[in-house]
Parts: C-alpha cells; sequence; structure tokens
C-alpha cells in the first residue's frame, strides 16, 4: 500500500463523519517543502468553514499517525470548477461535461479536450472535434472537468 492509500484509509471515515466525501489526496515536494492537499465535496458544496474543520482534525490525525515523516504544509480545499479526477468511478459524476485529458497514445501523450460521452468497463468514451476517442484508464495521465472547451 502507498502513502497515498494509507493517507486514504486514515483520514476517509473522518471526512465522512462531517457529512462530507474525500475526492482526492496529492502530495507534492520534499522535505521541508512538502504539501499535502486533501480534496473534499459535498452535495451542498463546500464552505470554509467545512475546510477549517476538516484540516484541523486530519491534521492532528496525521500528525498522531506519523505517516508523513518530515514537516508538511496541510492544504484542504474544494475540488472546484475544473476538479481534478482521481477515481475510474468519479467520471460517472460528469456525464457529457467538457474534459482536458492527458493520456498516452502510441508511447507519446497527448493533450486533447472534448466531451466526455459515455464510460466502458477498461476506459471512457470523448467525443475530440466531433470524433468518439475510447482511452483506458490506464493510458490516462490526468484529466479534470473544463467549464467551457
Amino acid at each position: 500500500m502507498d502513502l497515498l492509500e494509507k493517507i486514504e484509509n486514515l483520514i476517509t471515515k473522518d471526512i465522512e463523519s462531517f457529512g462530507l466525501i474525500l475526492w482526492g489526496i496529492e502530495v507534492f515536494g520534499s522535505g521541508k517543502f512538502k504539501t499535502l492537499r486533501v480534496f473534499i465535496d459535498s452535495m451542498n458544496g463546500i464552505t470554509l468553514d467545512n475546510c477549517t474543520k476538516v484540516s484541523s482534525h486530519i491534521g492532528a490525525l496525521l500528525d498522531t499517525d506519523e505517516l508523513l515523516d518530515d514537516a508538511y504544509t496541510l492544504e484542504v480545499s474544494s475540488p472546484g470548477v475544473d476538479r481534478k479526477f482521481f477515481k475510474n468511478e468519479q467520471y460517472s459524476l460528469f456525464l457529457g461535461s467538457n474534459l482536458k485529458i492527458r493520456y498516452k497514445n502510441n508511447n507519446n501523450f497527448v493533450t486533447n479536450q472534448g466531451v466526455l460521452e459515455e464510460l466502458y468497463p477498461e476506459g471512457i468514451v470523448v467525443n475530440i472535434k466531433g470524433i468518439n476517442k475510447k482511452i483506458g484508464y490506464e493510458t490516462i495521465d490526468k484529466s479534470n472537468v473544463q467549464e467551457k472547451l
């Protein structure tokens, strides 16, 4: 189990106890410049109060558990309008939405924008300039919702 999975397992139930969901986690930087970014969401949106409460609560959990061996900065926020996808299941919530997607195609990374048309067991179908392109989950490097194309 990698660090992100360990952190997710540690904080998910606590975030859910506030009536929120864990949208995703990112860790970047190193040493005293390490940042843990936690994205939370709910059907009613996210408030500054939500972020403050979750930050205080999971900060104490993480410090007690000592998963992050160095000093770190904790950021808690909403995924925002241009939310990044962290899990394959999240795509189903955004069928018909505009996406910006970076994926591997013939050993090269390609970035495109299009409309998320459908899901299939191994990936998604994105309409890029009028052409439906099947993109396997395993080839996706990153993708996020785009407010407008």
